[in-house]
């Protein structure tokens, strides 16, 4: 009998990697990325082995782009909501994804890994850690996206790139970087977003290092050698999205397909991403778990089922725009700053905020994309007491009360709040939980057991 375990497990760990290694061959194919990506070419290393190094027992940060905290210095001069609006309009709409054959390990190394998560400037509301790259290690900050699976930075020699905080990376001063062979001489990769942002070069494999004892040889990322100049100041994208080039379809067998996070509720605050045991205990916590769920629409997300929204007294059900029998899928993007709901659920939603906000006057004008804003000034109460509370409805009678914050979106210094949630741009598009509504959350993924948890009292209990 232990004979055979053994040769059971044996032979699942192989099938794993030989399902991995083959599906690295040629992938092409549209995802949700720093901003929505209109076309998304990946093709990467059918050759080396991604098998990845033991994991350690250090972690990562998490923070708002424009805090103090954030390990890029303040943008001069910095973005205004307007502009980080508009840049986020880009994002929410609908996108396509190649089907990948999946194999979860439950091989969890070590204790896990926490990275600090901050808000800074990316150029519209969005979280970055920072990892290493190279030998000697180059440490770089990335934006950290639920939605795209791949992981790029700007290389040297760079063709066209954007002003970033660190040194641009360059290959030549790595002794363990090399190009990624595939059935192109050259391997490309081409990311080009709606808003016209966009990356190209070519698949690349170096050390990928997330803390002093947590190491990854052969991480397969793009290197980007043309780049447009929308990025803020960050040296690109790490991708957490399901497919070949994720992280954590890279890391498969040191955290056992597990991550968390929290994002900070002030830009001045700090959060965290957390991989492996560190998550797993995250997630056991979970005040609420739903299932991650499959759509053959979109194969390739990490896709829940949102079932209604409450907004004071009044609920409002996500079947009211969907086919008879399913519902809109939904998705929690990091990289979304406004949420994004079906046409007949946010008209509810807006005909119940304006209900709430009666007593106070209009604003002079929206904040795209957000279209119903509210003049708070001539009031001195406080904005969180005002604002009427709303609850996300899962299935299987999950239940989730938002930050008074994540409802509205509110200006700088300024007693203007809009609601923060847009409509869609047609039926056929993702319903999305933008990072706005995620924020003081904590966010836990297991892979493995295809589930979501979710905590809410902040980062910092």
């Amino acid at each position: 009998m232990a004979d055979s375990l053994r040769f059971s497990a044996s032979f699942g760990y192989l099938l794993c990697f030989c399902i991995l290694f083959f599906s690295f061959n040629s992938y092409k194919s549209c995802v949700h990325g720093a901003r929505e990506l209109a076309n998304h070419q990946n093709v990467v290393n059918k050759k080396k082995s991604l098998m990845p190094a033991p994991a350690s027992t250090t972690g990562l940060q998490i923070a708002h782009r424009l805090g103090h905290s954030s390990p890029l210095d303040q943008e001069n001069p910095p973005p205004t909501s307007r502009e980080i609006l508009l840049q986020d309009q880009s994002r929410g709409r609908s996108l396509y994804s190649k089907s990948v054959s999946w194999n979860y390990s439950n091989d969890d190394s070590g204790t896990g890994v926490e990275l600090p998560l901050q808000e800074k400037s990316i150029g519209a509301g969005n979280f970055v850690v920072k990892v290493g790259f190279g030998t000697p290690k180059r440490d770089l900050t990335l934006m950290f996206d639920t939605g795209s699976d791949v992981t790029w930075i700007q290389c040297q020699p760079c063709d066209k790139c954007y002003d970033q905080e660190e040194p641009i990376f360059d290959p030549s001063k790595s002794s363990t970087f090399s190009d990624a062979t595939c059935n192109t001489p050259t391997c490309p990769y081409s990311i080009t977003y709606n808003d016209d942002s966009n990356s190209s070069g070519n698949y690349s494999q170096d050390t990928l290092t997330l803390s002093s004892t947590t190491v990854f040889p052969g991480f397969v990322f793009g290197c980007g050698r043309n780049n447009s100049a929308n990025f803020g100041k960050v040296a690109g994208v790490l991708g957490f999205e399901p497919g070949d080039t994720s992280i954590m379809t890279q890391t498969v067998n040191n955290f056992g397909q597990e991550f968390s996070y929290c994002l900070p509720l002030e830009e001045t605050s700090t959060g965290y991403l957390r991989f492996g045991q560190l998550a797993f205990e995250t997630r056991q916590s979970s005040e609420i778990s739903i299932p991650i769920v499959t759509d053959s629409t979109w194969p390739n997300k990490y896709l829940v089922k949102l079932v209604g929204i409450t907004i004071g007294e009044k609920r409002l059900e996500m079947s009211a725009n969907s086919v008879p029998g399913s519902l809109p899928s939904t998705i929690l993007d990091t990289g979304t700053i406004i949420s994004r709901l079906p046409g007949e659920v946010y008209a509810g939603l807006r005909s119940a905020f304006q209900d709430s906000m009666s007593q106070y006057p209009l604003a002079d004008q929206s904040s795209d994309p957000m279209d119903i804003c509210y003049d708070l000034s001539g009031s001195e109460d406080d904005i969180n007491k005002i604002v009427p509370s709303m609850k996300l409805h899962f299935d299987d009678s999950q239940d989730l009360n938002l930050d008074p914050s994540g409802v509205v979106w509110k200006e700088s210094d300024s007693r203007k709040v809009c609601l923060a949630f847009a409509v869609n741009g047609n039926s056929n598009d993702l319903t999305i939980i933008g990072n706005h509504q995620q924020r003081n959350l904590k966010i836990s993924y297991s892979l493995f057991d295809k589930k979501v948890g979710f905590t809410t009292g902040g980062c910092g209990n």
